[in-house]
């Protein structure tokens, strides 16, 4: 069996070809994991490289990870924690699945998706921590996709979440950064108030009614992303 690679690598890569892609995209002070993953040490640069998917599986990143202005389709190995920022904003992801699970675990960091072709926030991360690594202390950025609802964010941790530019956001836009927006997104994504781009009124009006809300919505603006039931 002189032939069987020594780990079970992603896509097959063995390590002397981990080597060669870390090489050339730059990537210091890392480590091979037993799975073919790896731990870096610092930053991961992958901004502006052409890329369709990621060229490696990453673990642990104790820096910043950059991966935007690409044409990725999947964030199909992007680490599961980065120390501090993960920019994967101006790609084409219609998904989340993939993302780290904690961002900003060492440093102040900032989770950007914006501008992709996103519908829900499935697979998010759990949080964005602060300087303190505990705090909730982060951005999060999903401008311009095509989110025509809040699934996916519910029992996240952000400080701020800035969703301008997606149909969503023509509905949520006064409360999403209130002082309740944790517990009033949960409850939003509860009451199933919009489905398949159809939105309940009833259900939206009994939502504004028991959080004690102000229904200061522009319908003009969301009849052009929705139909609307009455």
């Amino acid at each position: 069996m002189k032939y069987l690679k020594k780990y079970c690598l992603f896509e097959s890569v063995n390590e002397e070809e981990i080597h060669d892609i870390c090489r050339k995209y730059g990537i210091e002070n890392y480590t091979i994991n037993r799975d073919g993953s790896i731990d870096v040490n610092g930053d991961v640069d992958l901004e502006h490289k052409g890329l369709t998917k990621l060229p490696l599986t990453f673990n642990r990143v104790s820096g910043d990870f950059y991966c935007y202005d690409n044409q990725l389709t999947s964030l199909r190995g992007a680490p599961l924690s980065v120390g501090g920022y993960f920019y994967c904003h101006d790609n084409q992801l219609t998904s989340l699945e993939g993302s780290p699970k904690e961002v900003g675990t060492e440093k102040p960091g900032d989770f950007n998706c914006s501008h992709n072709q996103l519908t829900n926030l499935e697979g998010a991360p759990m949080g964005i921590r602060g300087s303190n690594t505990q705090s909730v202390g982060g951005y999060f950025y999903c401008r311009y996709n095509k989110l025509t609802s809040l699934k996916g964010l519910e029992f996240k941790s952000f400080k701020f979440i800035i969703l301008e530019g997606n149909p969503i956001y023509t509905i949520v836009k006064e409360w999403i950064n209130s002082d309740k927006r944790d517990e009033l997104i949960e409850y939003f994504v509860d009451m199933d108030i919009i489905q398949d781009n159809k939105l309940i009124m009833m259900r939206l009006e009994a939502f504004y009614e028991d959080m004690d809300l102000e229904m200061n919505i522009d319908f003009n603006k969301v009849k052009k992303y929705y139909e609307i039931l009455e």
